[in-house]
């Protein structure tokens, strides 16, 4: 075989290597920065089971949610420590309660982006805060099976495509896997977030230990960035002026199959949907967000059942419409703009200064608005109004 799916509409998802008991897909940095099945001719048997496992081949069942959600934990630091209103980890703290394991992307020593497992609540911290990455699922789907064989109870958090994989992977249901997927606007690679991580230390001297797309501290619910360097220090960062997000944001840098999403509908293929509720004040006027207020889908009775159970959740229910209105990935994919495709064309051939400056780079203008936008936001006390 040359080839398990149609390299556009590739996902990455992994669910072609982890099916594979003869060792012959490995996931290989392409060209292009992401990680994409390559087949060893050796090793292959040719028994087709990859491509029977390829959720593009062969897409996992969905279902329409049976609840919407504004939602929020009342566990205060939890909720401070997401980006939006701490659904994630009060429902991750329920299963670790329980003797379970979760699954999720965690920065590994060397801030890759990997698909990680916890097994105590102190680990919990890991999982939590957005990532705007493509995680390494490595071997994920293949540690949820054992645990799920050995009768634990699992909570697998993904990208939609990410959790097709897995239910593809595993080719039956357990009533102890829960899963969750999330509204996914698209995925840059993890090679592209490297060089963006490798600039930042030659720009500050000091390894990074970490980096929040999300934090609140200066401005609530939102897109503002914090570094955390090796030595302690810490840098507060425009978001849209930070290349890598400048990039995921203008959908630039995002892998190809994002473009013609078929996750992109409210049909879904986990148990719970989780995602903000930009438009909150709008439907719930005199609601303060600073803090994170999130927009979940119930999409099983699993699902709903088991939000129901945590008695931290603040549910309010609301209209699917509502959701789409705020959530517009709910309905159709991102739009591929005209320098995606020469970015990409560009991507293996240019450094990492030549990338920022020819595609990752704002108009100056767009800049000296985006910082004049963060005076007056911490001057007018943004974050206690908001």
């Amino acid at each position: 075989m040359e080839e398990i799916c149609n390299t556009e509409q590739c996902t990455g998802c992994a669910a072609c290597y982890s099916s594979c008991s003869h060792g012959a897909i490995s996931m290989v940095v392409a060209k292009d920065g992401f990680l994409r099945p390559v087949i060893d001719k050796e090793k292959c048997v040719n028994c087709g089971l990859c491509i029977a496992t390829c959720p593009v081949n062969k897409p996992a069942p969905k279902t329409e949610p049976i609840g919407t959600y504004m939602a929020w934990t009342g566990n205060e630091s939890q909720r401070i420590a997401s980006s939006s209103g701490g659904v994630f980890p009060a429902i991750a703290t329920a299963i670790l309660q329980q003797g379970g394991v979760v699954f999720g992307a965690a920065y590994d020593e060397h801030m890759n982006v990997r698909h990680s497992c916890i097994e105590s609540i102190d680990e919990l911290p890991l999982l939590q805060s957005s990532k705007y990455v493509q995680s390494d699922i490595h071997e994920a789907y293949r540690k949820t099976n054992a645990f799920l064989s050995q009768g634990r109870r699992v909570y697998f958090v993904g990208t939609p495509c990410q959790v097709a994989g897995l239910k593809n992977f595993l080719r039956k249901e357990y009533e102890t896997l829960l899963t969750s997927d999330f509204v996914c606007h698209g995925c840059p690679s993890n090679d592209l977030f490297q060089k963006q991580i490798h600039a930042f230390e030659e720009r500050y001297h000091s390894r990074v230990k970490n980096f929040s797309f999300r934090s609140k501290k200066r401005f609530g619910q939102g897109y503002d960035c914090e570094l955390l360097l090796d030595d302690n220090r810490r840098r507060f960062l425009n978001a849209e002026l930070v290349p890598y997000f400048y990039g995921f944001w203008k959908n630039i840098t995002l892998r190809d199959c994002c473009y013609q999403c078929q996750y992109a509908t409210t049909g879904r293929v986990s148990d719970i949907t989780l995602g903000d509720f930009w438009t909150v004040k709008r439907y719930h006027k005199g609601t303060k967000t600073s803090k994170g207020i999130s927009l979940i889908m119930a999409n099983t009775q699993k699902g709903e059942e088991i939000l129901s159970a945590i008695p931290e959740l603040v549910l309010i229910p609301e209209s699917l419409d509502v959701a789409i209105k705020s959530q517009g990935h709910l309905n159709h994919s991102v739009k591929m703009p005209t320098s995606h495709q020469t970015f990409m064309d560009s991507y293996s051939e240019l450094s990492w200064e030549e990338l920022r400056k020819s595609y990752l780079t704002p108009s100056t203008s767009y800049q000296q608005k985006m910082r004049l936008r963060n005076i007056v936001k911490i001057l007018t006390l943004y974050k206690l109004w908001k």
